[in-house]
């Protein structure tokens, strides 16, 4: 009877009926908006995953390229990639505590091994600890227990970069020999002198220099990398690490 009484009023009289347009319009463009949002939303997330994706493509081939000098080495970079970068999404971060980790969506089923690095276009994002079949565990930089070879500017002196354990931003490079040149406008880069993060990867630049112990400078460095606004990252595995090693174990 009520929907009755609602459907008389609204056929017998102009001004009601006006109103009883204006509310469904009203209701049609909310639940309108809402699916359409929602459409955004999802097609947004896939088109980040597939811009990742396109972004570790175009730094596998950057860091190849760096790692290389001669034409014939920059061809041999292109057959022959020594670093295999792989896109992965956070799915856990820790930023709170001494010893903070990540947890990325890719495992062993895709290729990923322990000891692989991990990076983003601005920062050695850290070193993966332990790998399942869909996920890995990584050890972050902003890890106590971490530190990297980095070098001060594109032919400066070698350090080892650690996390201050303070603030999120900033690190510290710390062995480098007194007479070192520290401008502010010097750029910290990955030395490459390791298996795990390829060369010249930009980490930072420098705020402020101190004496250590009379021995050598330390530098205070501002990171270009915020970890708590990342979301996808890429995972490096650099197929000449298992003949170094085997190189290595040989000799010792």
């Amino acid at each position: 009877m009520e929907t009755a009484a609602i459907v008389i009023l609204r056929n017998n009289n102009d001004l009601q009926d006006k109103w009883f347009a204006r509310a469904g319009q009203g209701f049609s463009k909310v639940v309108w908006g809402s699916t359409r949002a929602a459409r955004e939303y999802f097609s947004l997330r896939n088109e980040n995953a597939e811009i990742s994706q396109r972004n570790s493509r175009l730094q596998e081939s950057l860091v190849n390229l760096q790692a290389r000098s001669t034409e014939e080495e920059v061809m041999e970079a292109f057959e022959n990639p020594r670093y295999r970068l792989t896109s992965a999404k956070i799915v856990k971060i820790s930023n709170n505590h001494q010893r903070n980790y990540i947890i990325l969506d890719k495992g062993s089923e895709d290729g990923v091994r322990q000891g692989d690095g991990v990076v983003s276009e601005n920062a050695a994002i850290g070193i993966v600890e332990a790998v399942s079949k869909n996920f890995c565990y990584v050890i972050s930089f902003r890890n106590a227990d971490f530190s990297l070879s980095a070098r001060l500017g594109e032919e400066g002196p070698l350090g080892e970069l650690v996390w201050d354990g303070k603030a999120r931003n900033t690190a510290i490079m710390k062995g480098l020999p007194l007479h070192a040149a520290v401008e502010n406008s010097d750029t910290v880069y990955t030395s490459g002198f390791s298996s795990i993060f390829p060369p010249d990867i930009p980490l930072g630049t420098p705020f402020s220099v101190s004496v250590e112990r009379g021995t050598s400078l330390t530098v205070r460095v501002s990171l270009f990398e915020d970890f708590r606004q990342m979301r996808y990252v890429s995972i490096v595995h650099d197929s000449a690490k298992d003949e170094i090693r085997a190189l290595e174990g040989a000799v010792q």
